[in-house]
Formats: C-alpha cells, structure tokens, sequence
C-alpha cells in the first residue's frame, strides 16, 4: 500500500505553440519554484501566469514572481505531474496590475549597462557558440520513526546543458541528465527495492539542426519529437524535410532505450513517418494537424504497430481544443491477444474557453486505454486490464477582485463508461496575493477521491513571502486521511512544512525543505537541501 497517496484532479488542458514571446523553456527547478530561461526583454512581469504541458497532459501551472533581463523565477501553483528541465512553459495571462510594470521598469535600471564603444573598421568576433542550461546538486534524508522504519538518503545531481549558434549555424548540442544514488536501512518487497543502488539517466543527448527556412532539418542521438509524442525517446535519428511553406515530411528511426533505467539498448528498433501541417500566417486563429504511422519490432517479432492522428485549434487566448487519436493494428500475437484487427487505444479531447477575463473553464474527455506491446507479452490479462480509463474532468477558474483567485476542478474514471466501479475526484481552492500589500499570499486548498474500495481527502493550508529580490519563504500545514472499506481502516497523517528559496548572484540558487510528519503512516522528519547555478 502506498503510504502517501496524492491524487491529481486539475484538469488537463491543450498546449498549442504560440510566438518566441510566449513560450519559455524551464531552465532549472527547485523544491518548490520553476526557473525560466526569459525575463523582461520576453516580456515577461511579475505575476503573469503560464502553463506547463507535456504529451498533451498539464503539469504545471506557475507564477512569476521575479523577473530579471534574461530569467524569471516562478511559484507552482500547481502541478499534477513533476517539472522537468526542457519542458516548455507557455504564457496564459498576463498580469494587469502597476506592480509587473514597476519591477519590470526597476530590473532594467539594475541590469542594463552602457555598451562599450567599438573602435571602427573592428567588429566584436562571433562566438563559437552560445551556452545556456543548470546544473544542481540535492540532498535528500527521510528520517522514519514509524515501527517499519525506512529511514532514506538521497544525493541527487541534475545537468540540463545547452550548447546552441554552434559556429553561427542553426545547430544546436542539447544535454538533460540526472543521476541518483539511494540508501535506504534495509531492502524490502522481498528484495525488490535495494539497499543501495545508483541510478545515472540520460533523458536527451542530441544534436540538432533546426532553420524554418531550410530545406532539411535534422536530430541525431538520444532524441524525442514532438511532432509525434506517441513514438516516446528513441536512440537514432529524425529528418524533416520542407514540401511547402506550411508542410513537412519526417521520418525517424532508432532503438527503444530499456524503459526502466534509460540504458542503450537495441533490443526494440522504432520506426515512423509523419506528414505535419501548420500554417505560418497565423494571427488570431491557428490551427495544426499531424498524420502518422508507427512501427516497433524485437527482431522480427511485432511490438507495436499504430496509426496517429492529432489536431490543435486555437483562438487567441479565448477558446482552445486539442484532440488525438491512436489506432494499433493488431497482427499474428497481438490479434490473438486482444481478439481484434484493430483497436482504438487512444481518443483524448481537451478544450477551455475563457468567458471573460475573471472566468474560464475547461472539459477533458480521456479514452487512453492500454496496449500490448512486447515489455507486456506475458502480463497477465486481468492486470493488464483492471486499471480504470476513460474518464471526464471539467475546471472552473474565477479571478476576483482583491487578487483573489478562486480554482475548482472535478470528474470521474472507469474502465468504460457502463461500468458502476467509478472513481470520482474533485479539487478546489483558494488564493490571496499581496496581502497587506507587503507580498504575501495566503492560500487554502483540498483535494479528494472515492472508489469503490476506499476514500481520500487532503486538505492545505499555506502562507507565503515573496521578497524583491526574488527570495521566498512558504509555511505549510497538510492534513490527508483515507479510508479502505473492506477492513474498516482509517489513517490520517499530518505534516507541518517549511519551504524556502533563496536566488544569490542571479545565478545560484539555494533551496531548503523541512518536513514535520505525525501521524499513523508517517513519523518523523524529511529534508532537502539543493544548489543550482543558472549559466
């Protein structure tokens, strides 16, 4: 059994691409912020808010709260899924208020210098190329005073590199790592979680030729696309070829990195094509749509063969919808799996509309089903089946007066939409900014689930400071308790928390957690201590 369960309930919203001014890439993350590579010369304020998606799916939503000429921190207000250096933010509001314009106008005094005169008939040499990335250290310790006792250690050490304008071309080095050593007092599920074990993932090492203009564009090494999220990371390489202004011709192929600790391998070979259409005029509306074809084999046994199809439509910041279709085609092991010649295994529809500025809501359809694939040839059926699909989530979000922000969210999964054993979730909260105008937030929030086997509830409680000079420090009391029917068994656990982050020099970044745990799960306290440094 878990022994803290958190439940995301936020609805999933679309992600279409908007111009370089919207769109910002997370640079480095901490315990509790999200740092950007883009500041005041993007446009960015203090308090404008943005969003987080990564294969059609919310991760985060985020505040600003300190901006300089060429980086910006932000607050998660939330996040169903866990930030990841690379991913893409993309701007949703603006802020309205005196306050982004001020501290705008205050970062651009303290930031901007003179330019040193250049003699004539000299020009400043180009550089050889451009550097741009994170690299952090982290601690982490889980002290477990509870009768089983799994006291933890953690050291962590995290690079997101990126090396771009190599010799004045559109060709770009990109690097994102991570490698982990775990300690824990003793082994447990019967071995299958070690004592000790080191961890080293290599999530992209690619290089990368990308120019609008250009007839070919290429990506060669540990490699994702986002032209087709379906295909997921390959060893190998991707070509891009320009048929007209507005579409392209991919194609791709390569080896599955081994799922479970990202090493090389090439036991799976990955192939794909994809025809991509978006036009480049766009101005209020915008629109882009991508046909494909996948093919996975182990040798000559099939693993996976399926078609795709994903369209994207948006309307300035009023209306958005996003939707995708995966069809497999089932041949020899799989047909004789799953019965059928073709499976519908994915149908996922996404849109929001904003009424006005104060109102917006969204709607989730989610069909995603399970397919099997090699990894999952001897699974037993049953396992393979239980887990709970298709479902429907809807959000309503309020920006009132006062700078208060009102969320709630709610919906439902099953394994099909005529079964009764549903899952049912909801979400609400809370939020105050610049209380007594001397930049606190206070916010309150609960979140909940009942199934048919059990209930869940967590409830937060946080009070915030945000500095000038990006600093922040947030106090927080969360309180979850569950219910399991069947054995009439109640739990509840109650954590006090303290969660601080500190940004000295511009570029180093130093964050501290603290958590104070009692209750029937968890006992005892848990630390985090990280450096980053932003070049």
């Amino acid at each position: 059994m878990k022994r803290y369960l958190i439940i995301s309930l936020l609805l999933i919203q679309p992600f279409f691409a908007q111009e370089s001014r919207t769109r910002f890439q997370v640079d480095y993350m901490s315990a509790e912020h999200v740092y950007l590579s883009g500041g005041t010369e993007q446009g960015l304020q203090v308090g404008d808010r943005l969003v987080i998606g990564r294969n059609r799916t919310l991760v985060a939503r985020l505040e600003v709260i300190f901006v300089a000429r060429y980086s910006a921190s932000c607050k998660i207000l939330s996040s169903p899924l866990k930030v990841r250096p690379g991913d893409t933010a993309i701007l949703l509001a603006r802020v309205k208020s005196d306050e982004g314009e001020n501290q705008k106008k205050n970062v651009k005094r303290r930031t901007q210098k003179k330019a040193p005169a250049i003699p004539l008939g000299k020009r400043s040499p180009e550089p050889l190329a451009r550097f741009s990335g994170s690299a952090s250290v982290q601690l982490l310790q889980l002290q477990d005073n509870a009768e089983i006792g799994l006291d933890f250690f953690q050291t962590s050490t995290r690079l997101n590199f990126r090396m771009h304008h190599i010799l004045g071309k559109e060709l770009t080095l990109r690097a994102r790592t991570r490698v982990r050593y775990n300690e824990r007092v003793q082994d447990y599920l019967a071995n299958a979680v070690q004592q000790q074990e080191l961890r080293n993932r290599v999530y992209e090492l690619y290089l990368d030729y990308h120019d609008d203009e250009s007839l070919l564009n290429y990506k060669l090494g540990r490699i994702y696309t986002r032209r087709l999220s379906g295909l997921g990371n390959i060893d190998g390489a991707q070509v891009e070829m320009r048929l007209l202004s507005n579409t392209r011709l991919g194609v791709m192929a390569g080896f599955q990195p081994n799922l479970f600790n990202s090493n090389f391998q090439t036991d799976i070979q990955k192939y794909g094509a994809y025809l991509h259409f978006a036009p480049r005029d766009v101005s209020i509306r915008r629109f882009e749509t991508t046909l494909a074809a996948v093919m996975e084999y182990s040798g000559q046994t099939i693993s996976r063969e399926f078609l795709y199809f994903q369209n994207t439509y948006s309307r300035g910041s009023r209306f958005s919808i996003f939707q995708s279709v995966e069809v497999d085609i089932n041949r020899k092991w799989r047909q004789a799996r799953t019965g059928k010649a073709v499976t519908l295994s994915n149908f996922y529809v996404a849109g929001r509309y904003r009424f006005s500025d104060a109102v917006s809501a969204g709607l989730t359809f989610d069909n995603r089903q399970n397919y099997y694939s090699i990894e999952f040839i001897d699974i037993d059926e049953f396992l393979f089946d239980a887990a709970p699909r298709t479902g429907i989530r809807g959000s309503l979000s309020l920006q009132l007066p006062g700078q208060l922000e009102v969320n709630t969210g709610g919906g439902f999964r099953t394994r099909n939409l005529s079964s009764s054993d549903a899952t049912f979730s909801f979400s609400a909260g809370v939020s105050r900014r610049n209380l007594m105008r001397r930049r606190i937030s206070l916010g309150v929030s609960a979140t909940g689930f009942s199934e048919p086997f059990s209930d869940g509830l967590l409830g937060t409680i946080q009070v915030g400071k945000q500095f000038v000079q990006g600093h922040r420090v947030d106090l927080s009391y969360l309180r979850y308790a569950y219910t399991i029917r069947d054995v009439d068994l109640s739990r509840a656990n109650n954590v006090f928390r303290i969660n601080t982050s500190w940004i000295m020099f511009r570029s180093l970044v130093i964050a501290g957690l603290l958590d104070l745990a009692n209750g029937d799960d968890l006992q005892g306290p848990r630390m985090l201590f990280e450096v980053g440094y932003i070049f």
